[in-house]
């Protein structure tokens, strides 16, 4: 074998022990070390100050329920989303609101490496980094699509 091929298996293995040691989870304790949960109790504790109750009425808890079902268009219902790859992202997606996402240049393998569109969420319009560390690029062009949005909307 070559000296090169040598390196490359040695330095894959160094890479995968170094991988497993790095993100394996850790062991359990032992089992002397495991300790049963103690019950709480409802008397407070000396020198932890307790939170008052608020108090609940029928109507805090309807008009709380109502700011949930806002209609489209309403403060409480934003026109778009603009947000990173995170849980948010996906929940608007996944509910149907338009949703911008800011991608880096070397994005999450579910947004591909190319287009403004993705096949997971059809309101979803993806901004991506055209090199590496270019922040400004994506920005300007989410700033770019918020006139041409804002226009649009001042015309109708």
């Amino acid at each position: 074998m070559e000296k090169r091929a040598v390196l490359a298996i040695v330095l894959s293995l160094v890479v995968v022990v170094l991988w497993s040691l790095i993100f394996a989870p850790p062991p359990p304790p032992p089992p002397s070390e495991v300790s049963e949960p103690t019950p709480r109790s409802s008397e407070p504790r000396p020198g932890v100050a307790t939170p008052p109750a608020a108090p609940i009425s029928p109507g805090s808890v309807t008009s709380a329920a109502r700011t949930t079902e806002q209609p489209p268009g309403s403060p409480a219902a934003p026109e778009a989303l603009v947000t990173v790859d995170t849980g948010v992202a996906h929940l608007a997606g996944a509910l149907g609101r338009p949703v911008w996402l800011l991608l880096p240049w070397v994005p999450d393998w579910r947004w591909l490496l190319s287009g403004e569109t993705t096949v997971w969420y059809p309101t979803m319009r993806l901004f991506r980094q055209p090199a590496l560390e270019d922040y400004a690029t994506p920005i300007r062009q989410v700033v770019d699509a918020l006139r041409v949005k804002i226009s649009r909307h001042n015309r109708s």
